[in-house]
């Protein structure tokens, strides 16, 4: 039989070739791919070597098919397995891949069989009816072979063969990950393929193939697939949680900040809200990926059976919101054509579906209540499905969706612990694709340097806020060789600079000759359309027109639109397709900052300032005070002020947003500075997510205008503890410490929250005694802070204490009065393990409790 399965490796390592070269090769049984590596490579060396690493993959795909047949066809004469292995291996090799269909993005595994039947139609004429089941049960797995082989190869360009043999133990590594990965088709033999189930299992496919992409901007970001499941990074997410919510049979112990994964797993609806860069597209991707391989974790392991459907509000700005049968378009374009008729209905109509909505705020205003309403008669008809809705906080209140069900959840910026995880995350992606092990040495340096400057410096830290600038930091780190920026805007220009080397010329790549300022130039055109017509994507048809506009009064400029189009879509780093005719930028933030810039550029400040009240427009108007000549800043600002006297309608946002333009401004007349501030004192204390949002985004700063505006009630004394408490810094600690003795839920919470957001030795001194002591409510603590709370406040009693791996309680040993102790796995994590020899003798101890963890050793008195 093995002979057998390595013709079909063989034959699936082929077909694999052929599309990723552009070429038909199958048309011809006789070509092989050593006839093309020999046409294509000109060393014998070389030659040897690649044509060993294309055989080590036909013979692991041919393992790989020897044990589902051992295990699953068992029962069928070994004569009938192999002329049935031999008919798919036959199949390939007389359908012929010369549909240039095939070459084109978003081939997915199902379209490649229905390909392959209907060129070869009696392909199955002399098997009996087990043989064919036998048949109809490898042909698609074989076809989805093809498909990980492809996914794994690098980009095919000039120098892609001598990138393949540069790091072609990494290449079988990625692919064997790969198979492993694939979602099975569970078929039993002797019965008919049922084609619901077939299909399925093709969505399912494709679903886990096509998301399971992560950019993280780094050196070669433009050549580079990262798997997104090895980048994810667990995000933290606040929300007025219910009690019954948080912990199974503790319903005294309501938290603060839960892990995202924990409260999707509780709710059916959440609508999640997060600035730019925080990761609300790459939490839904991740959701698409896990459910594609069905292999969520724990707590979210009820999800896995349940398919996902993936809707990019930018791509219905001006257009119908999708229908039911339209939702499967986004996963995979050739699979909206193959779906048995009524089959998303279906999966929706058995409660079996997850709606991850991406983007309210890439839609206008004026659609935003459409969207709402489809939304609505989609939760209607499907009432039983999970729902998932992601936007920027300016875009739509916390309680837009309340009444439909939903549970409202902020995504929080990154802890120092997070900021630790991210960046090790980065730096194992990236040395996951690194070859030599001198450059993964020099990886190691870089993360343990990076991480130190982050969490020592200030202003870095204050950067490192969210997923997409922490990447940008790494990012920049690594290809600058350690130095770094020094402000949000210095970011984003140096990560310009980075992706927009002129690599192709370092490569020996030939193409369109475009200096940097060129590229530019082209780039803020397209983005300033985008902004205007408020698109986060656009037709490519229109963005080649934009582009040609532009290139008409650049006379240096020889090629024609078309090439220089291709060459901007290709090389440059910063535009992407996501969808086979469309255009956007790799991420919105770099839109609006090179937006920003066309509009300085064209002094179009009085348009800025028409939409300054619009969410749409906030980060631009912001990255554009950071662009502008000290005069231009001047009008800019003087104008969102005179707007504010005459739009009352407008006028909390407009004076926000004239302060959040503080942040970007280098220069800025002190007069006019110090109007702005005695502004917005009348505004403060901050009674909004939104103000708190603003004001944070300023920076210290800030904080002396909060020092002058103290709280008056509780529900101010919450949101001047976020404030403070997100900007840091040692004149932060005071105006929280003020604003503590107001009581109340909302209180308890912001202190939870400053407390993991930034536990140090002056919060701990003036926070937690207090908090702990005061209020019943559970204040939990990381087993890594323990020593912290007990040398800063050691009047403390009560300890929730969390913990994971081989974590210890010895530091309690130290609090001879404790009184009360509960012990938790940390969320997301194991504890499974602990010594409670550090309680013997503790005569005060009177209540204690442990959860989700084994424990031995002293049992507490």
């Amino acid at each position: 039989m093995f002979e057998a399965a390595l013709k079909v490796g063989v034959a699936v390592v082929k077909a694999a070739c052929g599309i990723w070269i552009g070429n038909p090769l199958a048309e011809s049984a006789a070509t092989t791919v050593t006839d093309i590596v020999r046409e294509k490579v000109t060393g014998t060396r070389e030659q040897r070597r690649l044509e060993r690493r294309f055989a080590e993959i036909e013979e692991s795909i041919a393992e790989r098919m020897l044990g589902y047949l051992d295990h699953e066809f068992r029962g069928l004469a070994e004569n009938e397995r192999e002329a049935a292995v031999l008919a798919v291996a036959d199949t390939f090799e007389r359908a012929g891949l010369t549909d240039r269909t095939l070459f084109e993005q978003d081939l997915d595994p199902l379209y490649l069989e229905r390909y392959l039947r209907a060129k070869v139609p009696r392909a199955t004429r002399d098997l009996s009816a087990v043989a064919v089941a036998l048949y109809d049960r490898v042909l698609p797995e074989s076809c989805a072979y093809v498909m990980a082989t492809l996914t794994t190869l690098p980009r095919f360009q000039a120098g892609a063969f001598t990138e393949l043999l540069r790091r072609e133990r990494l290449v079988l590594d990625h692919l064997e990950e790969l198979l492993d990965r694939i979602p099975r088709e569970e078929v039993r033999a002797g019965r008919e393929r049922d084609a619901e189930a077939a299909f399925l299992t093709a969505y399912r496919r494709k679903a886990a193939e096509r998301w399971d992409v992560l950019e993280l901007f780094g050196t070669e970001a433009g050549t580079r697939r990262y798997p997104l499941s090895t980048a994810y990074l667990s995000l933290r997410v606040a929300g007025e949680w219910r009690e019954e919510d948080l912990f199974d049979r503790e319903p005294l112990f309501p938290t603060g900040d839960l892990r995202v994964e924990q409260v999707l797993a509780r709710h059916r609806r959440t609508f999640l809200r997060g600035p730019a860069g925080s990761g609300k597209t790459t939490l839904l991707r991740w959701v698409g990926v896990r459910a594609g391989q069905g292999d969520f974790p724990d707590p979210m392991s009820s999800w896995n059976g349940l398919v996902p459907f993936l809707v990019p509000l930018r791509e219905y700005v001006g257009a119908p919101l999708p229908e039911p049968a339209d939702l499967v378009r986004h996963t995979g374009r050739h699979l909206a054509d193959q779906a048995p008729e009524g089959w998303a209905t279906e999966v929706l109509s058995r409660g079996r579906g997850i709606v991850l909505v991406d983007g309210v705020d890439e839609l206008p205003g004026g659609e935003r209540e459409a969207a709402r309403r489809w939304l609505q008669g989609l939760i209607a008809d499907f009432p039983d499905c999970r729902y998932v809705v992601t936007t920027r906080p300016g875009a739509a209140s916390e309680t837009w969706l309340e009444t439909d069900g939903f549970v409202n959840a902020e995504l929080q910026p990154l802890t120092d612990e997070d900021v630790r995880s991210f960046v090790h995350h980065w730096h194992e992606a990236v040395r996951g694709e690194v070859a030599e092990e001198a450059e993964r040495t020099l990886l190691d340096r870089y993360e343990t340097e990076l991480t130190r400057k982050v969490l020592g410096r200030g202003h870095l830290r204050s950067i490192a806020s969210t997923p997409l600038l922490c990447a940008l930091l790494c990012a920049l780190h690594r290809d600058r060789h350690t130095s770094l920026p020094r402000d949000r805007m210095e970011v984003y220009e140096a990560a310009l600079t980075m992706l927009l080397k002129e690599r192709d010329h370092q490569r020996g790549v030939p193409g369109v000759d475009l200096s940097r300022r060129e590229l530019v130039l082209l780039l803020q055109e397209l983005a300033r359309w985008l902004i205007v017509n408020g698109s986060s994507d656009a037709p490519i048809a229109t963005a080649r027109r934009q582009i040609a506009r532009a290139l008409a009064s650049m006379h240096h400029i020889a090629e024609e639109p078309e090439e220089v189009f291709g060459h901007l879509l290709v090389r440059s780093g910063l535009l992407q397709s996501p969808a086979v005719d469309r255009v956007s930028f790799l991420h919105r933030t770099f839109e609006e900052y090179l937006a920003a810039k066309a509009f300085v550029e064209e002094d179009s400040l009085p348009l800025l300032v028409r939409h300054a009240h619009d969410d749409q427009w906030h980060e631009v108007l912001v990255m554009a005070a950071g662009h502008a000549s000290p005069a231009q800043r001047e009008e800019l600002v003087a104008g969102l002020l005179e707007r504010a006297d005459r739009v009352k309608s407008h006028r909390d946002r407009l004076l926000l947003a004239a302060f959040a333009c503080l942040e970007t401004s280098p220069q800025l007349a002190r007069r006019l500075r110090e109007e702005v501030e005695e502004r917005v004192r009348s505004i403060l204390p901050p009674r909004t997510k939104e103000h708190v949002h603003a004001l944070t985004l300023v920076g210290e700063s800030v904080l002396p205008l909060l020092a002058e505006a103290p709280p008056k009630n509780a529900r101010q004394a919450a949101k001047v503890i976020d404030t403070a408490s997100l900007i840091g810094g040692p004149d932060s600690i005071p105006i929280i410490e003020r604003a503590l003795p107001f009581r109340g839920y909302g209180v308890f919470l912001a202190a939870q929250n400053a407390w993991e957001h930034n536990p140090t030795p002056e919060l701990a001194e003036v926070l937690l005694e207090d908090t702990i002591e005061t209020y019943l409510y559970a204040f939990p603590i990381q087993v890594e802070h323990l020593d912290l709370a007990i040398d800063h406040a050691p009047g403390i009693r009560r300890y929730f204490v969390l913990g994971h791996d081989d974590d210890t309680i010895e530091a309690l040993a130290r609090v001879p009065k404790l009184s009360s102790l509960t012990v938790q796995a940390t969320p997301g994590e194991r504890w499974p393990d602990i010594d409670l020899a550090p309680l013997r003798g503790m005569d005060s101890l009177r209540s204690f409790s442990a959860s989700r963890f084994a424990a031995h050793g002293a049992s507490p008195p």
